[in-house]
């Protein structure tokens, strides 16, 4: 019964020292994801580090924080938060998962009931657990965004925390009075629209007139500056600049073959008789000039180079005539055609299979489609994905039946009450062994598969349950 002499604590299981002390020695990241809470059947639990799940667990969630108490540097501190809509029941128990899915950490503490928003009181609970550690070096939290919830007093600390903004980081900036614009050298706050107008109207003012070696303002030229082509002060206009082209161009001769210049189009009587070299050809009268001369050329055969006329379809399928070019629609039609009268593939005849969906490639039942690489690839990713503790549901000597639509890794472990006993698994009638010990007390286990739709037990002997995971 719990009294003001009720003590209430928190430690890593035998399961958890182990983890931790192999994060320590190789240096690799452990990784700790969930919290579960339970009512421990109504009793007054208390932890035991060979606990490998709480008595009665209604509850597990992503963690919401995992941090190191600053108070204490030994000391982790694991919080989670149960929303207003879950509950209605006891707090009593309180354990750590890690990402393998292994209580590593359990405590008890003083009863608390979660009520619900249904039964009329209904609160968010945050549930802690503060549990010492040789090092915190190698733990890490590994969490889902999405999944899990932040406290009030945590989003008000992310709040308060931000920093003031800088070249380097993102944060919080004030606004420039006009004489920090002015005076350009602030760089913690932030220029508005308005006194960045006065800004650049003053700066405007003070811009000097544009030279070859500085920019700066320019005044526009006129037609008589433009002309006279000697002012280095001023800019031409499109206007202006037009008028001296034409100018310029009314004086370029004509054009020749040692000199540019300008050039007359060619009529078609000049293009067909080919003399004339002062005028230019135009592309129509440069077509009826190619179309009179491809007329003249002769039929392609397979001694002389010529015309050759695009094939039927009817002529392609024939195949017979050697005088005319088949064309990409004609000749897809005829493999189309070709590939059609081949027969399916069998396993003594050679010809065409189809592509099997991930459907079949799934059930594993069709004999006439192919498999391809990524349907392979998604049926083998689907295979040894979930590691489930089940020892909760599992008993000696009941038979199972593996319902998951594939083979699946049965891993059981039993503590010996005896000796010279032998850890076993009956798959189909058929008795597979595992690991046997000779005295009394000790664990033996056994790690077996057992195939889609197959029936498994573990027979009746001198041992207890232990554990029992299933892979698939």
């Amino acid at each position: 019964m719990i009294d003001a002499n009720s003590q209430f604590f928190a430690i890593l299981t035998k399961v958890g020292r182990a983890k931790q002390a192999n994060a320590d020695a190789l240096g690799i990241p452990w990784k700790i994801t969930e919290m579960g809470v339970g009512d421990a059947n109504d009793t007054d639990p208390i932890p035991s580090e060979a606990q490998t799940r709480l008595i009665n667990e209604w509850r597990r969630r992503p963690l919401n924080q995992l941090r190191i108490d600053p108070a204490n540097t030994a000391v982790i501190i694991a919080e989670q938060i149960i929303p207003a809509d879950e509950g209605g029941r006891w707090i009593r128990e309180i354990g750590l998962y890690d990402a393998d899915g292994d209580l590593v950490a359990v405590a008890n503490c003083a009863p608390s009931f979660k009520p619900m928003l249904s039964q009329g009181s209904g609160r968010t609970q945050v549930v802690r657990m503060n549990f010492i550690v040789s090092s915190t070096g190698n733990i890490t939290l590994k969490i889902d965004p999405s999944v899990v919830l932040a406290t009030r007093d945590y989003v008000d600390k992310k709040i308060i925390d931000i920093p003031a903004a800088s070249t380097t980081k993102f944060g919080l900036v004030r606004l420039a009075t006009q004489e920090a614009v002015d005076a350009g050298d602030d760089k913690s706050s932030a220029v508005t629209p308005l006194t960045l107008a006065v800004r650049l109207a003053t700066a405007l003012t003070s811009i000097p007139a544009a030279t070859v070696a500085f920019f700066g303002l320019m005044r526009l030229a006129n037609q008589e500056h433009v002309d006279a082509g000697t002012d280095t002060a001023r800019a031409v206009t499109p206007a202006t600049l037009a008028s001296r082209l034409s100018a310029a161009i009314g004086a370029i001769p004509a054009a020749a073959t040692a000199v540019y210049g300008l050039v007359r189009l060619s009529t078609q009587e000049q293009v067909d008789t080919g003399a004339n070299s002062v005028t230019a050809v135009t592309p129509a009268t440069l077509k009826a000039r190619l179309s009179a001369a491809i007329g003249a050329i002769p039929a392609a055969a397979t001694e002389a180079l010529g015309l050759i006329r695009l094939a039927t379809q009817e002529q392609v399928d024939t195949g017979i005539d050697t005088t005319r070019a088949v064309t990409p629609a004609t000749l897809a039609a005829r493999l189309g055609a070709a590939i059609g009268a081949i027969p399916a593939t069998t396993a003594d005849v050679l010809g065409l299979i189809r592509v099997a969906t991930q459907a079949q490639v799934d059930a594993g039942t069709e004999m006439a489609a192919a498999v391809t690489p990524a349907t392979l690839k998604v049926r083998m990713g689907a295979w040894f994905k979930s590691v489930n503790n089940v020892v909760a549901s599992r008993a000696l000597n009941v038979t199972y039946t593996n319902t998951t639509g594939r083979s699946m890794i049965v891993n059981v472990a039993l503590v010996t009450t005896a000796v010279n006993q032998t850890c076993a698994l009956v798959v189909n009638g058929a008795t597979m062994f595992g690991g046997s010990f000779p005295s009394a007390g000790f664990s033996i286990a056994g790690t077996f598969v057992v195939p889609a739709g197959a029936t498994y037990s573990v027979p009746p002997g001198s041992y207890t349950l232990q554990t029992w995971y299933e892979v698939s």
